[in-house]
């Protein structure tokens, strides 16, 4: 079983990024402008992040429109002792100066959480062309693309984490956190097939449930 982190009070505001700092990105090619992942074939170093809002007490949060997260320095460190695939810099608030309390992360290789028949592939990114996929049902991680790993970070840039590491981070009294149980399969049951990049325009609009999908995906 595995687990994915996010802010404890879930209808709190998100960590808000300076606007300034999020057009220069995509001017610099670093972020795509349509779905604010990291533009195709870009696998940046360290991004500090310049944010306008960031509570002492967040425990773990996303950078609203970008593809960092980020996280108390309690948890950063228990989680950087469990992974080499996250890229970690600095949260830089209003004054200029880097948070005393956070640090920031990205990952080299998301995982995608998929759901059930009911979910569906929303749209293509006008600008990258990228799946923007709503999971529907009970969430889940597929087994190939976790590969054993302790921590991983989803496609929405929430921590996935193990039973062992969860039980580290719970005995060291972390706050601000919520755990959310996502079952490990070995296929696919949404009717996509269970690598992202072999999906195609022509899946926009399918849902499993009640249009069919994809005879090759069934």
């Amino acid at each position: 079983m595995y687990y994915f982190i996010n802010r404890k009070k879930r209808n709190d505001w998100w960590v808000k990024a300076e606007p300034r700092w999020q057009r220069a990105l995509m001017e610099a090619g670093v972020i795509c402008p349509g779905c604010w992942r990291f533009a195709r074939g870009v696998t940046p170093g360290a991004i500090d992040a310049r944010v306008t809002f960031l509570p002492p007490s967040r425990g773990f949060d996303t950078v609203y429109s970008t593809p960092l997260c980020v996280m108390r320095r309690e948890l950063a460190d228990i989680v950087s002792r469990h992974t080499d695939e996250l890229v970690w810099s600095d949260a830089i608030l209003p004054d200029g100066q880097p948070s005393a309390h956070h640090r920031c992360a990205h990952s080299r290789d998301e995982v995608w959480l998929r759901g059930g028949r009911g979910s569906y592939v929303e749209s293509m990114c006008p600008a990258c062309g990228r799946p923007d996929y709503t999971e529907e049902g009970q969430m889940y991680a597929i087994e190939r693309q976790l590969r054993g790993r302790e921590v991983a970070m989803t496609r929405r840039h929430l921590l996935l984490v193990s039973e062992r590491v969860r039980a580290e981070i719970e005995a060291n009294k972390v706050t601000g956190l919520a755990f959310f149980p996502i079952e490990v399969r070995e296929r696919a049951i949404d009717g996509f097939p269970d690598d992202p990049a072999d999906w195609t325009p022509d899946m926009v609009g399918w849902c499993a449930l009640r249009r069919g999908a994809p005879a090759a995906s069934l």
